[in-house]
């Protein structure tokens, strides 16, 4: 504590401000002393009236009243006392910022103090011993054996030497026997360095390997480094242990490495094989379990595999990779476990190498196996010394140590695993391995989003596990675990893209019909309009670097849709199911297709599993249809193209959409929903027959007949138009593309119509009975039965007085001539006499054409108008 004190106060002294370059103003030292710092000169510089001061200059109080004037002097002084004061407040900051600096010096010194102390004591002790040393009186030299005796201390002295050697290199041989990862070379180096320890502590004179016994040399007593050295080196052993247990974990370590281990445990930690075999499996499920949760951002193990995650995306690669880095590991372990502890042939390889080690007691077939081993599993005491950096200084070991093998009870139960027991723990092993991958297979599949990819990684894997070591049940076992994978990522995937088209087909649906009835969408539906509507072409640009065909294939469904008159509204809620029930189809075709590798077992159980949920999906479809029927048909008033929306609908999923058939569904839900559709067209046609024959006919109206003429020729303007009306709304159902198919609907349309028109018009005038023939003409060119007889009763029913000569010579000759704005009404061309398509009944007879004003009568006031006058100006 005094010297605590003493340094302190010498530190206050050496700051104290006598110790300053600038003195104290009430003190007594002169002012003869005083050298101005640089502040201070530039001080004395910025006055107006004083010169420029240099530290040279020894000043004193007289010279400076001399010099300076009183206000300058006091200036001076005031400066130096501000100076004075900022100094001694960095002092006492400095001081107080190195006290703890100054308290462990003071502390450092004491114990320097101390340490002095005790090597003086120490020196005096040694200079004491040695003194008594040599007082003691040297033992006479015999002259006959003085040289024998010397050379026999030399050596005995040398063997220690070369002993404690090997225990001061050993630290450093392990070191770097560890980083090599050679662990059964530094646990055999670890062996004999107990064994060379052992041999020197131990005190026996009539041991011949221990000469410097007999020379009265304890190395106990006169060597202590020889049991501090082994302290050190006794620190290796769990170090060895650990870190060939650590070295288990890589799955990269062959098959002579990992055996090497578990002959450096059965050694230093005398584990039994099968406690060997228990610590490889554990490590490698270690190891598993850390390839599992490095992958851990790829899925998250704790989440429903159920759940969908559609932001969470792995490419083919990806997955194929984190599997078979995973499956790697179960395959690798499993191969090298048998190969290691199983008998086949002859004696297990461990079990040969621990042969080796006692080499001396085998011979025979034992002998010829272990000549068969690995150059790195066969390891001896000369050979390991020889790869040390002072090889030939151990040349002085007693034969004992350089022929030293750790010993090996071959006949213990530790070294003996049945193959009973080694079946049962890899197989335990092997399914818990399995379960734990599978699951984590199961977050990897999730990242991928079609059934293309996931059959893609089930083949690249499915290869990978049919090449692999493994025996037929386990490969079995591990196929099995993929195919079940494989099945249930696709059967989702199936699953939510039924959902998804199955939600997609029943909002576009209604919104489509909503708009059509709110008026928000054109009504340019008509199948004939969209012939005529050009799909873009596609543009291919010049930075494009890698063609894609996509605009092309886009190119020829647009043509396709044109083609069989779908419109855009159709399209869009067909779209979605067909294109569902498009790419299932894909997928069963690649399950099915050549070099799949799947079983028509495998494909059945796809089909089973599937099923149901295409069926679920057809009726899905079937009741969205029913319920947007249901409810159009329930309104007060509908448009008509909303129910010819509805009509085309029905009649595609009928006929032309692949939906049904490619859905893959069961015959009889198959059969069932078209049943369905079918009926939901006939009530959507019906009722479109009604609408339309009510808007079309018109009201009967006798002045427009009355004023007809005699002997008509043609039909009346109010039958033309209703034809002409009815002709156009049969066209916006699409029968230009299929006459055959509308045949049913024309004739129940055609029908009605007539059954109406009777009602309505009397066959009382000429122009009546005309209509009358020329829509009996119509019913008999299409035989349609029930028309002609209804039409046949009504014309001989007519009064005679209103009959028309050559009737029938009139009414062909305006069939034909209007055949192309009635072909909806007219039968389908036959044989090989027609000359073109668009005259169904044939080319019409030659006519003459008549001049615009003599058909339409002039008007009374045509004479009055200035007819010369307009021609003179024209001219």
């Amino acid at each position: 504590m005094s010297s605590i004190l003493n340094s302190a106060a010498s530190a206050a002294s050496f700051f104290s401000p006598k110790s300053s370059p600038y003195p104290a103003p009430n003190t007594g030292q002169p002012l003869s002393a005083f050298t101005p710092s640089l502040q201070t000169a530039s001080y004395l510089k910025s006055l107006p009236s004083a010169k420029f001061l240099n530290d040279s200059w020894n000043l004193n109080p007289d010279e400076l009243f001399t010099k300076f004037t009183v206000a300058e002097v006091r200036n001076v002084q005031n400066r130096l006392q501000s100076d004075a004061e900022v100094k001694q407040e960095e002092l006492r900051q400095m001081v107080g910022e190195r006290y703890r600096d100054l308290l462990q010096a003071s502390t450092s010194i004491i114990s320097l103090a101390a340490s002095s102390k005790r090597v003086l004591v120490a020196i005096e002790e040694s200079k004491y011993a040695i003194q008594k040393r040599n007082d003691v009186p040297e033992t006479p030299h015999r002259n006959g054996l003085s040289g024998v005796d010397t050379d026999r201390q030399l050596q005995a002295i040398q063997v220690l030497s070369v002993h404690v050697k090997l225990l001061l290199d050993a630290p450093e041989h392990l070191w770097r026997l560890i980083e090599r990862r050679k662990y059964l070379a530094a646990a055999w180096l670890f062996l004999l360095s107990r064994v060379v320890h052992r041999a020197l502590i131990r005190d026996e004179e009539n041991d011949d390997d221990q000469a410097w016994c007999k020379e009265g040399i304890d190395v106990q007593v006169d060597f202590p480094l020889v049991q501090r050295q082994w302290d050190v080196v006794y620190q290796f052993r769990p170090q060895i242990i650990h870190k060939s247990t650590l070295a288990l974990r890589d799955a990269k370590c062959s098959r002579d490495d990992i055996c090497a281990i578990l002959v450096t445990l059965h050694l230093l930690d005398s584990r039994p094989l099968h406690e060997a075999l228990s610590t490889l499996l554990s490590q490698r499920s270690k190891t598993l379990d850390g390839s599992f949760n490095s992958s851990a951002k790829h899925g998250d193990p704790s989440q429903d595999i159920s759940t969908s995650h559609s932001d969470f995306t792995l490419t083919i690669r990806e997955v194929t990779q984190l599997m078979k880095r995973s499956l790697s590991t179960i395959i690798q372990t499993m191969t090298v476990a048998r190969e290691i502890f199983e008998q086949k042939e002859g004696l297990p390889l461990l079990i040969r190498v621990l042969m080796t080690i006692q080499s001396e007691s085998t011979s025979g077939d034992g002998k010829n196996q272990i000549d068969e081993l690995p150059e790195s599993l066969v390891l001896s005491t000369q050979k390991l010394l020889a790869n040390l950096t002072s090889s030939a200084n151990f040349q002085l070991l007693p034969e004992s140590l350089r022929l030293y093998k750790p010993y090996v009870d071959l006949d213990s139960s530790s070294v003996k695993l049945s193959q009973g027991q080694l079946e049962k723990k890899l197989n335990g092993w092997l399914s818990d391995s399995s379960k734990r991958w599978k699951k984590s297979c199961q977050q990897w599949f999730l990242g991928l989003k079609s059934a293309k990819e996931t059959w893609v990684v089930r083949g690249s894997l499915w290869r990978y596990i049919s090449t692999s070591a493994l025996v037929t049940s386990e490969k079995q076992q591990l196929l099995d675990i993929l195919d079940s994978l494989a099945q249930d990522r696709i059967i989702d995937i199936w699953t939510n893209i039924l959902t998804g088209a199955e939600s997609q087909f029943r909002n576009t649906l209604m919104s489509i019909t909503a708009q059509l009835e709110a008026k928000k969408l054109s009504e340019t539906t008509s199948p004939s309009d969209i012939l005529f509507q050009s799909p873009a072409i596609p543009v291919i640009t010049h930075s494009t670097k890698h063609f894609s065909d996509a605009p092309f294939q886009k190119y020829q469904t647009s043509l396709k849709r044109q083609l069989v008159g779908r419109s855009a509204q159709l399209e869009e809620v067909l779209c979605s199911i067909e294109q569902c029930a498009r790419v299932i189809q894909n997928d069963f075709l690649q399950l099915k297709g050549p070099g799949s590798s799947v079983s028509d077992s495998v494909v059945e159980k796809f089909n089973q599993i599937y099923q149901p949920k295409a069926d679920r999906m057809t009726n899905a479809v079937g009741a969205a249809v029913e319920a947007t029927v249901s409810s159009i048909l329930g309104q007060a008033s509908v448009r008509l193209h909303t129910m010819a929306f509805l009509s085309q609908l029905t009649d595609d999923l009928i006929a032309s959409s692949t939906f049904a058939d490619c859905i893959a569904g069961s015959p009889e839900v198959r059969q069932a929903f078209k049943l369905q559709i079918e009926s939901n067209h006939e009530r959507v046609t019906d009722k479109w027959s009604q609408d339309v024959i009510h808007c079309t006919l018109p009201e009967s109206d006798d002045r427009v007949f009355s004023t007809s003429p005699r002997e008509p020729n043609g039909p009346s303007t109010l039958l033309s138009r209703s034809l002409l009306q009815l002709c156009n709304h049969v066209q916006s159902l699409g029968v230009i593309f299929k006459p055959a198919k509308w045949g049913n609907i024309i004739r129940k349309l055609f029908g009605m119509f007539t059954t109406k028109w009777v009602e309505r018009f009397e066959a009382k005038y000429p122009q009546t009975v005309f209509d009358l023939h020329f829509l009996h003409k119509i019913a008999e060119l299409n035989n349609w039965t029930e028309s002609s007889d209804l039409l046949q009763d009504a014309l001989s029913a007519c009064d005679p007085i209103v009959e028309i000569p050559d009737v029938i010579r009139y009414v062909d000759e305006s069939i034909f001539r209007s055949q192309t704005l009635l072909c909806q009404f007219l039968p389908e061309p036959t044989g090989a006499n027609v000359e073109t398509l668009l005259l169904h009944l044939g080319t019409p007879s030659a006519q003459t054409h008549h001049n615009a004003l003599d058909l339409a009568r002039p008007s009374p006031r045509f004479g009055l108008l200035l007819a010369g006058n307009i021609s003179h100006q024209l001219d």
